[in-house]
C-alpha cells in the first residue's frame, strides 16, 4: 500500500522479455531523461522529473508481490477500517 507513490506511472513490460531487451529499454529511458532539451522542456512546463530506476522499481515490485498472506490480510483490515 505504501509503495504506490513510489511506483508513480511505471512503464511495464510483459513477462519473459529477454534481459538484453530490458537493458536496451532502460538505457534508452535513462538517456532520454539526461537529454538537456527534455530537461529544459520539463522545467519550462514546471514538471518535476524525479524518476526511479528500472532496477529500483523491479526490486520494489518483487518486495510487494512477495508479501505474506498475513501481511496482505492485515493491510486489508486496515484499509477497510474494520
Amino acid at each position: 500500500m505504501l509503495s504506490a507513490g513510489e511506483f508513480g506511472r511505471p512503464l511495464v513490460l510483459p513477462p519473459n522479455v529477454p534481459a538484453d531487451r530490458v537493458k536496451i529499454l532502460r538505457d534508452a529511458f535513462d538517456k532520454s531523461l539526461a537529454d538537456p532539451a527534455l530537461q529544459a522542456t520539463a522545467e519550462k512546463r514546471r514538471l518535476e522529473l524525479d524518476p526511479a530506476s528500472g532496477s529500483e522499481l523491479e526490486s520494489l515490485a518483487r518486495e510487494v508481490m512477495g508479501a505474506t498472506p498475513d501481511v496482505v490480510q492485515r493491510m486489508e483490515k486496515l484499509l477497510s477500517g474494520k
